[in-house]
């Protein structure tokens, strides 16, 4: 559905609508132009009221997958002898640093994408947030244990709910199908 006149900010010169925005989040193995072909669309009719944002992940993979992707990107690794999932502090401060001084309404994430966007919006990382939808995410604890960590260091007022607190209270809607693949 179309979101209402009042749902709708308005440019303050020209008392024009001004589109709501959506931080888009790719899977391992894809980057921003493919998870935008991949939902092309569902990127058309959204893109009549949203302005949707792609991000590329900040970790090259090799070129060579099985998904086919060209430029194969991650947003964090997995170390193979440890199991333990690194680089998520580096992937949360990355989509802060390309985030800064913008604000989105809603994150829109695919799988490892979707598990990031989870875990910013809960930690308070990209301003204006009202909504995460994700899709096929798996759940990894490591990143939100990092999303906790970022929250609970962020200053604020007495008055204020803890950002994590205000991050698991943010409407969420979360996908899964039955043949999904983790990735």
């Amino acid at each position: 559905p179309t979101p209402t006149p009042t749902t709708i900010p308005q440019n303050v010169d020209t008392m024009e609508p001004t589109k709501m925005r959506i931080l888009c989040l790719h899977g391992k193995f894809q980057n921003g132009s493919a998870f935008a072909n991949k939902i092309g669309g569902a990127k058309r009719k959204l893109s009549r009221v949203y302005d949707l944002h792609f991000l590329d992940g900040p970790i090259p993979l090799e070129d060579e997958n099985e998904y086919n992707s060209n430029n194969p990107k991650a947003w964090w690794l997995k170390d193979e002898e440890t199991g333990k999932h690194i680089n998520i502090e580096e992937a949360f401060e990355y989509v802060k640093e390309i985030t800064s001084g913008q604000t989105y309404d809603a994150i829109l994430g695919f799988s490892q994408g979707g598990t990031l966007a989870t875990g910013l919006a809960i930690g308070g990382v990209v301003p204006g947030v009202r909504a995460v939808v994700t899709a096929g995410s798996p759940f990894v604890q490591d990143v939100l244990d990092v999303a906790k960590h970022v929250a609970d260091a962020t200053p604020m007022d007495d008055n204020e709910m803890n950002l994590y607190q205000k991050g698991f209270n943010m409407p969420k809607f979360h996908m899964a199908g039955e043949t999904d693949q983790l990735i």
